[in-house]
């Protein structure tokens, strides 16, 4: 189902003024009974890339941030609501308007903190440091299937998100061409590779 509609005056979400919007929709049937209802919190804005700049609501701007983990010292990889906040706050105090989250999918609620905060991200769906040429045919089959499948309900959970800006297929792994064509990776466009890409670290 593809809903439009027109918001007059829409103010733009962006680092500098992370603008937000509720969207409550409600499911109707032909009786007019509500079937279902749902509330949305959104943001409207304009990323892409132009040449060899990225583009925010039309006009260029340079990702300064950080890789985050899910890490606290003490306690391991799973921290509290607060710890997250915390987190994201140190993050946006140092000016950053970027994290890149790595190299799994993370709770919601740093989605929702980065769009109150006014942070960009990009998400990975836990591919580090594989090694496909590697695989035998029925491995690769079965890591295909599966990372697609964790890429595609991420970009379900958080595709109306303004503050995710992309999302990455691998980290530090060995990709060619064959593996983005065989894989069926969510969305056209996926750049031809004539090389295998070499991972950052050896």
């Amino acid at each position: 189902m593809i809903l439009q509609f027109e918001v007059p005056n829409v103010a733009l979400w962006s680092p500098e003024n992370p603008h937000l919007y509720r969207l409550a929709l409600v499911l109707r049937d032909s009786e007019g009974a509500i079937c279902d209802r749902r509330t949305e919190r959104i943001g409207f804005r304009e990323f892409k890339v132009a040449g060899r700049r990225f583009l925010l609501n039309g006009k260029p701007v340079f990702l300064k941030g950080v890789c985050r983990h899910d890490m606290w010292e003490g306690q391991g990889c799973t921290l509290t609501p607060r710890q997250m906040e915390a987190d994201m706050r140190a993050i946006k105090d140092m000016e950053a308007n970027y994290v890149r989250l790595v190299h799994y999918p993370c709770h919601r609620y740093i989605i929702d903190l980065a769009e109150e905060l006014g942070l960009m991200l990009t998400e990975e769906p836990g591919l580090w440091n594989i090694r496909h040429l590697a695989f035998t045919p029925d491995q690769f089959e079965a890591h295909k299937q599966s990372s697609i499948e964790v890429m595609r309900r991420i970009i379900r959970r958080d595709r109306n998100s303004p503050a995710v800006v992309a999302w990455l297929l691998g980290n530090e792994c060995y990709l060619d061409s064959g593996f983005l064509r065989r894989g069926g990776v969510p969305g056209p466009g996926c750049r031809e590779a004539s090389v295998v890409f070499s991972p950052v670290h050896g």
